[in-house]
């Protein structure tokens, strides 16, 4: 029913249909569901809190943004060249006065002091960067060589301010992040769940990246299915499904003999002291490689542990980050991050000098 007293007011409503917020900040909490002081929980540890300064610290703090504001009303229009600064659309922009974080600013024009202003720009727009390309091939956690072509994967900025307090470059080690996180899903999904079952996989790794990008000020979000070739399949474990392969000719092929690795075994049998010293040195020499190879996904040191059950051998080595290079250890590491082991040294020279995985088996417990 219309109100007689006011004619007209709910037929001419020229309110809009649409709701306008601003971009996620800090200075209005983030939950879920929105961005509001009611949405607070106190549950969230990234919350921003509160330290209300002594009168002293807030009276020298004004007295000195005041002889700021008064030299550059002076100074004008030569302090407009210095002071004056232009934040773009796609842009925001954090000021820290004194060590105070101001609210955030941009896009428009903005007034930053010398000397008491420190000021950081963040970029809103997509930024694209590589999970996995055909340089690194992955391992399955069968054992299985899986090559991408370039997957492109998309950071966007969901909050401002803990896009730029809550990590150092964030940007670099959100993308560093990613990376890591696809190669241990790589490494704890097996190759046949992954061909089948790649949309879901795929899904559930972006769901798991942003629970904590989120946190961060982040979001991630790959916008097609990766493409990939199965350079290595490893041989089925049930000895069933062997049988069935071997029946119908998809059992493994045996390879050719390699003059090479029999000369190199040769060499390795006629002395025990120089053969064991070659051994060892072929198998740094794989080790480096491998660790040149996918240095640019492991952040902490690795160590690695290599066994021949045939003659019940252990050997422990370590790769430094810091330096990229594998050394060998005299003594047994506390953890083992990745274990190869081989039945016979002839499969372990085949891993070390044709960097044939498939001929011993890796495990790993960084996943």
């Amino acid at each position: 029913m219309v109100e007689l007293s006011s004619p007209g007011k709910n037929v001419f409503n020229y309110s809009s249909a649409f709701k306008y917020t601003k971009i996620a900040t800090d200075d209005h909490v983030f939950s879920g569901n929105g961005f509001g002081g009611d949405d607070d929980d106190g549950d969230d540890p990234y919350d921003p809190t509160v330290r209300r300064q002594s009168l002293v610290n807030q009276l020298v703090h004004k007295v000195i943004v005041g002889v700021f504001y008064v030299t550059f009303v002076l100074t004008f229009p030569i302090s407009a060249f210095i002071c004056i600064q232009r934040i773009h659309s796609l842009q925001r922009c954090v000021v820290y006065r004194l060590g105070i974080r101001l609210p955030l600013k941009g896009p428009g024009i903005i007034i930053k002091f010398p000397f008491i202003d420190c000021i950081e720009i963040i970029d809103l727009s997509d930024y694209e960067f590589v999970l996995a390309d055909k340089t690194q091939p992955l391992m399955t956690s069968d054992g299985s060589i899986v090559e991408f072509n370039s997957i492109a994967c998309h950071l966007n900025v969901l909050n401002a301010i803990r896009s730029s307090t809550q990590l150092k470059d964030s940007k670099t080690s959100c993308q560093q992040f990613c990376r890591l996180s696809f190669v241990n899903m790589m490494a704890g999904t097996h190759v046949e769940d992954f061909e089948n079952k790649i949309d879901t996989i795929m899904r559930q790794f972006e769901q798991n990246c942003n629970t904590y990008l989120n946190n961060w000020g982040y979001n991630c979000k790959v916008d097609h299915l990766p493409k990939y070739v199965v350079m290595s399949r490893a041989n089925p474990i049930n000895p069933i499904v062997s049988k069935l392969k071997a029946m119908f000719g998809g059992g493994p092929q045996v390879e050719a003999p390699n003059p090479v690795m029999e000369d190199l075994l040769r060499l390795q049998s006629t002395t025990s002291n120089g053969g064991k010293d070659f051994t060892d040195n072929q198998i740094l020499a794989s080790l480096q490689r491998f660790a040149e190879k996918y240095r640019n996904y492991v952040f902490h040191d690795i160590s690695i542990a290599i066994q021949v059950r045939e003659v019940l051998s252990n050997e422990f080595f370590i790769f430094n980050h810091s330096s990229g290079k594998v050394s060998k250890l005299t003594d047994k590491p506390n953890r083992v991050d990745i274990n190869i082991s081989a039945d016979t040294s002839d499969e372990l020279m085949q891993f070390c000098t044709n960097d044939d995985m498939s001929s011993v088996r890796i495990t790993t417990n960084l996943i």
